[in-house]
């Protein structure tokens, strides 16, 4: 048998930092920068952070460019995820709330949610492939070996469990699916609730032809859905590339620099829907919390070099100089 020979070999933590001398990176201490990529993982650091200071064609890093550098937007990255994820869990916890309440309020039957006849009749066939991940969230929860929990409780007290309970230990992505297979009139229930509050707390001007329809809700859901899941799973967020485009709504985006006329796939159009879902005091505090993160960055990076970063995540430039929100 011939012997396999791997294009991409292994090599060494010194291996590493010989490398990356070699290709133009300024590395002031070497036994620091070793521990660094030995417990950080070089391809997480270099090939998703190092990129911002390398030139392909050249194949060195900018001039000037130091491994502190590198190391300045990994630390960003991972603040931003923590900033991100807990407004993130809120949005679901929030619009977990709000459907369990418009479902609830409307199908009081045990089990409802398991009654194809309580779902819009064009969805059945979606409506019943989430029914095994229901079925089985309640099998798991209620079992003998099952430790105490709310599900358990109500099924052995009530022998049936509410929606309202239900919903806590359903995955954000199964909880969008069942908004999108509600009856129309409950879907707009819901885009009414949160469009009332939006344009109260926000003190948004609206316009005669201003709505929220589900359609739109429900790409905006999907957008965060993505970016909950790359913060939830430490992934690689500020130049992160989703399928997810929101549909452009008027009175949603038409207050934001560079989104007057449609949205896009970018974190910052993530950061715009999530203003939909968060009351004023918890978007002002991820607004201004994004403001100090970037503004942070301007003492040790140049402008052009936070710009290039704020434009990776579809911000303006100089989008850290924006007012703080009181």
């Amino acid at each position: 048998m011939s012997e396999i020979v791997s294009n991409r070999p292994f090599k060494s933590i010194e291996e590493q930092l010989v490398i990356l001398k070699s290709r133009g990176l300024t590395i002031t201490n070497d036994d620091e920068v070793c521990k660094f990529l030995m417990f950080k993982n070089y391809y997480n650091i270099i090939n998703r952070y190092g990129q911002y200071y390398y030139d392909p064609s050249t194949q060195r890093f900018n001039e000037g460019t130091k491994f502190d550098h590198i190391v300045d937007l990994y630390f960003f990255d991972n603040e931003l995820k923590n900033v991100f994820y807990r407004k993130l869990m809120k949005v679901e916890s929030q619009f977990k709330s709000v459907l369990a309440h418009v479902f609830c309020k409307n199908h009081q039957d045990d089990f409802a949610y398991l009654n194809p006849n309580n779902f819009d009749k064009d969805q059945i066939t979606s409506h019943i492939s989430l029914l095994s991940g229901i079925s089985n969230q309640i099998k798991y929860n209620s079992g003998n070996t099952a430790p105490s929990n709310p599900i358990k409780h109500h099924m052995n007290k009530y022998g049936h469990v509410p929606f309202w309970v239900l919903v806590n230990n359903l995955y954000f992505n199964d909880v969008i699916k069942l908004y999108n297979v509600l009856n129309k009139s409950e879907q707009n229930e819901i885009c009414d609730i949160f469009y009332t509050r939006y344009i109260t707390e926000h003190s948004v001007l609206t316009q005669s032809s201003d709505i929220l329809t589900p359609e739109q809700l429900s790409t905006f859901l999907n957008i965060l859905n993505d970016y909950r899941n790359i913060t939830a799973h430490d992934n690689f967020l500020f130049g992160a590339k989703i399928k997810t485009q929101p549909k452009y709504c008027s009175c949603v985006f038409r207050t934001f620099p560079n989104r007057d006329t449609k949205s896009q796939r970018t974190l910052y159009d993530a950061f715009i829907v999530m203003r939909v879902f968060l009351e004023y005091g918890t978007y002002a505090n991820l607004h201004n919390r994004l403001i100090k993160l970037t503004k942070g960055l301007c003492k040790t990076l140049s402008p052009s070099d936070v710009n290039r970063l704020l434009y990776a995540m579809g911000f303006p430039s100089e989008w850290y100089d924006t007012p703080k929100l009181k």
